[in-house]
């Protein structure tokens, strides 16, 4: 049994009945992703500082897409070139049906970022855009980052585990 679960939660390290949060690596600064930009070490120091202040909190869509809200990025940290932080989600339809059933499956495997750029500059010899001051517009889960490190990293939520039915745990191991 201990294995069934090990599998079926794959990227999910830490399942809690309490706390309803999902915490991400969501860009990893001066490192260039798929879409061929990256965002410059301190490039948004000021964006995040603004934000503490006037004590507000990131969107967070899901898949990019802007209308489907699904919570608020909190906790937004910068340890060495890796951003962090926390999607407090809410409790939706949405979220109940499709958002924590395709993290346990583990078919939303990262978090990605939309950067306004403020000042950002081509590097021809790399042959991509680099963001040296920019705005988070909003954070998306997704399946498959740009940034390939973007790692889901914990998930805690209220996922009972008796709720699982071998039928989608034969899909996910076949």
């Amino acid at each position: 049994m201990e294995t069934k679960e090990q599998i079926y939660y794959g990227k999910i390290v830490n399942i809690d009945e309490v706390a309803k949060y999902i915490e991400c690596n969501i860009l990893h600064f001066d490192t260039a992703n798929e879409n061929r930009w990256r965002a410059l070490t301190g490039s948004l120091d000021a964006f995040l500082v603004r934000m503490e202040k006037a004590k507000k909190f990131v969107t967070a869509c899901y898949q990019h897409e802007e209308s489907i809200v699904i919570g608020l990025w909190k906790e937004l940290t910068i340890t060495g070139n890796v951003l962090s932080g926390k999607l407090f989600y809410v409790e939706t339809q949405f979220v109940k049906d499709t958002v924590l059933p395709l993290l346990k499956a583990g078919a939303l495997q990262g978090a990605s970022p939309s950067i306004a750029p403020i000042r950002d500059s081509y590097n021809q010899d790399l042959g991509l855009w680099e963001i040296l001051e920019g705005a988070l517009c909003e954070i998306s889960l997704v399946g498959l980052p740009a940034d390939l490190k973007a790692d889901i990293l914990t998930i805690q939520a209220s996922i009972q585990a008796k709720n699982k039915s071998d039928f989608e745990f034969d899909l996910l191991t076949l």
